[in-house]
This record gives structure tokens, sequence and C-alpha cells, in this order.
């Protein structure tokens, strides 16, 4: 029986965690955790109204510039509902979906011994077409990735044939943990960073591009500041900012921290986990002995983030720094490496010896 003959064995929803609008699920009604349990005559009925949703998409009205049709199969793979399904939601150009990868080239030979790795695998599945057309397959698709170019950046703005896939080396990561990684701003994130500000209320950061450009200006190398963004991993969409202004060295070995996290991803606990890694960075990579935040008594949820991670309070400074034009009291709080328990085998070349 061909899978399209069985339409009630998958049904298609709308999607209420939805990347763009329009985001719609397509899942099979018998139980199955992945690509593993599930039938193949099911799966391929699947994929059929999946196909079938796309070019629906195209002709809904809603923006739709491109769609994406993307299976999350174990959780390596971004899968978080353990119940299989297909996402099939369309894409505009500046919209917030991201995928982090080394698009770096591999060698023919690694290329060959993967290719027979696969010609395995399909040998032990008993595959009809192992031997043939599959077989061929394989060898002509890595030929074709060998000797083709690695793929430019992409982006907000970039021209790429595939604007789903974010590159790096647009930021080297500079620490992961479970949800959310780090890296340095760069002047590819500022459609990305823009958006993010103009749709968080209450933020004193750039708002227009000379205004990032200025901002990006201050983190130059040999700058004593460093601006590091905190992003999804799932996606690579940014999910906060974080700055170690005012970095002094000699005897201080301090930084003073700025942070914000980001519409429409506060709230989730994405910025408590982008802080420690912004603290292992500080201590361990910069070798910093302390930070130190300023926080406005109002904020509460800034006082709760820093005391989450151990900052101790030491007291009000009133007119400290000038915010919506007044000199506003902020709260003094501050970290040392000793109480994080991150001290670095070598201390900074610039502390002196006494």
């Amino acid at each position: 029986m061909p899978p399209s003959s069985n339409p009630s064995s998958a049904a298609t929803a709308s999607n209420a965690a939805a990347v763009t609008p329009g985001h719609l699920l397509v899942i099979p009604r018998v139980h199955a955790v992945g690509l593993e349990d599930l039938d193949e005559e099911i799966s391929a009925h699947v994929w059929t109204i999946g196909h079938r949703m796309a070019r629906a998409l195209r002709r809904s009205g809603l923006r739709c510039e491109g769609v994406n049709v993307l299976l999350a199969d174990g959780k390596a793979a971004f899968q978080e509902v353990f119940h299989f399904h297909l996402h099939v939601f369309p894409r505009f150009e500046g919209d917030s979906f991201r995928i982090a990868a080394d698009w770096g080239t591999r060698a023919r030979n690694l290329l060959d011994q993967e290719a027979e790795a696969v010609r395995s695998g399909l040998a032990e599945l008993g595959s009809p077409t192992a031997d043939t057309d599959a077989n061929r397959d394989v060898s002509a698709c890595h030929q074709r990735s060998a000797q083709r170019s690695p793929p430019q950046p992409v982006g907000p703005g970039a021209r790429n044939e595939a604007p789903v896939l974010r590159s790096p080396p647009r930021s080297v990561d500079l620490g992961r943990s479970p949800r959310v990684f780090l890296r340095r701003i760069t002047s590819h994130d500022q459609d990305e960073f823009l958006e993010r500000v103009r749709a968080t209320a209450g933020l004193n950061l750039p708002a227009t591009p000379d205004a990032f450009r200025a901002f990006l200006g201050r983190f130059d190398e040999g700058r004593p500041a460093e601006g590091l963004l905190v992003c999804l991993r799932s996606t690579g969409a940014i999910a906060g900012n974080v700055n170690i202004n005012s970095i002094i060295r000699g005897r201080f070995q301090n930084g003073s921290l700025g942070y914000a996290s980001f519409a429409p991803y506060a709230g989730r606990g994405y910025m408590s986990e982008g802080l420690g890694l912004v603290l292992r960075h500080a201590f361990d990579e910069l070798r910093l002995h302390r930070l130190e935040a300023q926080i406005r008594p109002e904020n509460q949820a800034s006082i709760k983030l820093v005391q989450r991670h151990g900052f101790r309070y030491e007291g009000h400074s009133p007119d400290l720094l000038f915010i919506d034009g007044a000199w506003r009291g902020h709260g003094r709080w501050a970290l040392t490496n000793d109480m994080h328990g991150i001290v670095p085998d070598a201390p900074h070349p610039t502390l002196p010896d006494r």
C-alpha cells in the first residue's frame, strides 16, 4: 500500500513554540521515539505530508521566502520531545533561526572511509538498494562534497544559497553548557543584535547600525573590555549579551560586568548558564582576580542572578552611574576567583611579584 493512501497514519498541528509564524508539526499517530522505532511506510507518509505542507506554506499568504523541513532524531540532534515529529516552518530574510556548524572540507580518504561505513550500515539493514543506487549515491555525494569550496558565513543580511546556516568562524566558541554557548560579538551580529535590542524593553544598548558599530569598537583588540554573546546551542540564536568592561590589570586584575537578557529568551535560565561560562572565561582564560557588577536596587532579577553565582554584596553607592538622564545609585556586587573556585595555575603576567 503506498503511504499516500493511508491518510490516518499522521496528523498536522501548529507549533505553539514556533520558530516563525506558520510553524507546523507533522506527527505520526502511532508512538515512536525516533527513526529506529518508526515503521518505514508511516515514515514515508509523514515526509509526504511534510512535503505537501511546505508547498502549502508558500501559498498561504504568510511571510515565506523559503521553507525548512527539519527532523531532530535523538538528544544530540536537539530532540526534546521524544515522540517522532517533523518540523515544517517558513523562512524569511532576517528571521532568528540558526544552526551553528563547522563547515571545514574533509580529506578525500576520510570521505571514502565514511562512505564505506554507510554502505555497511545499509547492508546491515538489508536494504534492497544497499549495493546499487544507494551505494552509488553515497560515493557521488561525498565526491561532490570534497570538490566544492567551503560555504561562506551566512546570517541575517548575508547572501548565500542556504540562509538557514550560520557558519562560524563568526567567532570562537569560548565555552558550552547544556543549552547555551559563549562567543565574542562580531560585526556579523549587527542585524540580529539590533533586532533583539528593539524587541526587548528597557535596555541601554545600541539600537541603530551606527550605535552598534561604535559599541563594537569598545571591544577592539587591545581595548580593556570584552563583548560576549550567550547563544542557544539548539539554533545559534542570540539569547543575551555580557560585557566585561573596564578591565584593569596590575595589582587590581578586575573587570566590571554588564549584561542583558533578550526577548523572547528572558526568564528561561539561559543567562544563568551563560554567566557561568563568562565567569569561567574571566577567571581561567583572562586570569582576572575579581569581577564586579553594579546593580540598581529595584532590579531584583539581576540581583538574584548574581546571588545564584555566589557574588557578595559590598554596599550601596549613591549617584554611581548616569542612566536614563540622571545619576543613579547602585548596589555593588563582587566575586573573586578563589570564591568561585577557579584559580589559574599562573597569574596574569601583569601582576607584580610583590
